[in-house]
């Protein structure tokens, strides 16, 4: 079989997966939000399927939620240098924040990764 023979196979096997899995997600339902008495959200209109038109929060506005920042600093001056997005959490005490695993897998060390993330309020 030559070469071109084979890549076409895979092309249309390729084309075949994603319309697969595009049939698959299109036939399933809507997921139900939980009710605002038991997770804190604010009242959402059901039509809403992503934020469009939205606005930035008043900072105060949601209180247990963290942004994970990676900050880089110049050693000698100590000025950041970069600030990046990594991730975001859930205030559960005054002194911890839950996140997903992988926000913090990279950290080789057991133990708290405290002197990565330093509380900027």
């Amino acid at each position: 079989m030559n070469r071109r023979v084979k890549m076409n196979r895979t092309y249309y096997l390729a084309i075949a997966c994603i319309a697969l899995t595009l049939s698959i997600v299109a036939g399933q339902e809507r997921f139900e939000l939980m009710p605002v008495e038991l997770c804190g959200s604010r009242v959402c209109n059901e039509n809403f399927a992503r934020i469009v038109g939205g606005s930035d929060a008043n900072v105060t506005r949601w209180r247990w939620q963290a942004a994970l920042s990676f900050v880089k600093r110049n050693k000698t001056t100590n000025q950041i240098i970069t600030k990046k997005f990594q991730c975001g959490g859930s205030l559960i005490d005054e002194r911890w924040v839950l996140t997903a695993a992988h926000c913090v897998d990279w950290f080789q060390e057991k133990g708290p990764v405290r002197n990565f993330y330093r509380p900027q309020l």
